[in-house]
């Protein structure tokens, strides 16, 4: 997994909003992989942090990024600038991915020895209840 470094500061002027949303719709449309450098150079970074303030360690932080990244390449097609912005977007996606994560770490794991799952015996109280679904 590539590790997201802060951008080194840049002389060239950050992308409006405007030319974010037109570069997440050039994903879109063409598959346009400057269009995406430029969205990931700008997103990238602003992700990660929001993660780590979310209350992910770096190593989360860094998978919910590249995750939300990999989804914005994916979905860029679902995006509609009349509903949200750019930036609403993409984070709303980081947020979901880190709150899958989070689902996922508090699932228990299946124990098939759990008396659940365990079958019962032919219990003698539920035999003529049984005996009338067989007929």
């Amino acid at each position: 997994m590539a590790v997201i470094q802060k951008a080194p500061p840049s002389d060239a002027a950050e992308p409006s909003k405007d030319a974010l949303a037109d570069a997440i719709e050039a994903i879109a449309a063409r598959a346009d992989r400057g269009a995406f450098a430029v969205v990931f150079r700008y997103f990238a970074p602003r992700v990660k942090g929001y993660v780590l303030k979310l209350g992910a360690s770096q190593a989360e932080a860094e998978e919910v990024t590249q995750d939300a990244m990999l989804s914005v390449w994916r979905k860029a097609a679902q995006f509609d600038r009349k509903q949200a912005s750019a930036s609403t977007w993409v984070f709303t996606i980081a947020r979901n991915r880190r709150i899958d994560i989070i689902r996922r770490e508090r699932r228990p794991a299946f124990d098939p020895n759990d008396p659940f799952f365990v079958p019962e015996g032919n219990d003698a109280a539920d035999a003529p209840l049984n005996a009338s679904y067989r007929q």
